[in-house]
């Protein structure tokens, strides 16, 4: 995987991870017979969920345990191990 596509991939797997979460809370709330109906606390809570993801994502893969790099990678950018990111337009 080039760094550029990688660097993409870290930036939206957590936002896609944040998202299905909230998501997934606003339905369980929902059974508990909690409404979530506004559009602006469905993306507040993904957009927790998304940051929540990254940090948690990115903690565990700076821990020595190899599971725990294993996981964050997960989170992070979907099990792809990836060197530093590169950008378009940027310096070589």
């Amino acid at each position: 995987m080039s760094d550029q596509l990688a660097a993409r991939l870290r930036t939206v797997w957590p936002l896609l991870l944040g998202h299905a979460a909230a998501y997934l809370v606003a339905a369980i709330l929902r059974l508990t017979g909690v409404q979530v109906d506004s559009g602006v606390a469905v993306e507040a809570l993904s957009f927790l969920a998304s940051w929540g993801i990254w940090e948690a994502g990115t903690w565990l893969e700076k821990r020595p345990n190899p599971v725990a790099q294993m996981v964050g990678r997960w989170l992070v950018s979907a099990g792809q191990v990836v060197g530093p990111p590169t950008y378009p337009g940027g310096q070589p």
